[in-house]
């Protein structure tokens, strides 16, 4: 089919208002790239004051983050360890009520 001059002279404006457009549309879509980037950063994630971060805070994670790692809690199997135990205090030991630690006021349970 062949067309005429016209209507080729209109095809090649428009492939070149295209081509216009297409880069217009990336230095776009790349200035929006960059302004949501500016817009995502807080005091957490930048160098900006916690102050800067207005009334927009982002949400607390409650709990902790860390996984179960399946292991029993406590010490190992057959160590019997050592505990300390209150004794009694003598009333006139000025020592007790200053709150200084006496060496009569705990005893530690021999290991074995």
């Amino acid at each position: 089919m062949i067309l005429p001059a016209e209507i080729g002279d209109l095809i090649d404006a428009l492939r070149g208002e295209i081509a216009v457009l297409r880069q217009e549309n990336a230095a776009l879509r790349e200035e929006i790239g960059d302004l949501r980037r500016r817009l995502d950063t807080n005091s957490s994630n930048s160098g900006k004051p916690p102050s800067s971060d207005g009334l927009k805070r982002p949400p607390r994670i409650l709990g902790s983050t860390r996984g179960k790692s399946g292991k029993e809690s406590g010490g190992q199997r057959g160590h019997k360890g050592g505990t300390l135990k209150q004794v009694a205090v003598d009333p006139t030991d000025r020592s007790a009520r200053s709150g200084a630690a006496s060496p009569r006021t705990f005893s530690v349970d021999p290991i074995a």
